[in-house]
């Protein structure tokens, strides 16, 4: 994989992780198991069984490394495409829209965490 090296549009940064997340469209009345690509305090890239329209709202739960309790919540889709014509795999973009601030802030520093201890690897 190549690095980006343009203009970084991101807010916060992401950082790839592969997590357990449960997710279901906000009207539909069943959750689907996947887990992430990568994530960050802003929102989440994870694989779904199908595509959904931009703007469609997911509820999301997750376990984190850094809490044993799961974390709930909505988010808007920013991207969705099938990844192949064969298999009913997708890769769908997030934005998280609500959770609680404290759930925002533990996020936010455990990927910050991550960054650096990868930084003083790399050093």
């Amino acid at each position: 994989m190549s690095n980006y090296e343009g203009q970084e549009r991101r807010t916060h940064p992401r950082i790839d992780a592969n997590y357990v997340v449960s997710y279901r469209a906000v009207d539909a009345g069943y959750y689907d198991f996947s887990q992430t690509k990568n994530v960050s305090a802003s929102g989440a890239k994870i694989a779904t069984d199908k595509v959904f329209e931009r703007g469609s709202q997911l509820l999301l739960s997750m376990r984190w490394p850094i809490s044993s309790a799961r974390m709930e919540m909505k988010a808007e889709v920013v991207d969705s495409r099938q990844l192949s014509s064969q298999y009913s795999l997708c890769e769908t973009r997030v934005r998280f829209l609500a959770m609680p601030e404290s759930d925002n802030r533990l996020i936010a520093d455990f990927i910050q965490q991550r960054i650096a201890r990868v930084a003083s690897r790399q050093s």
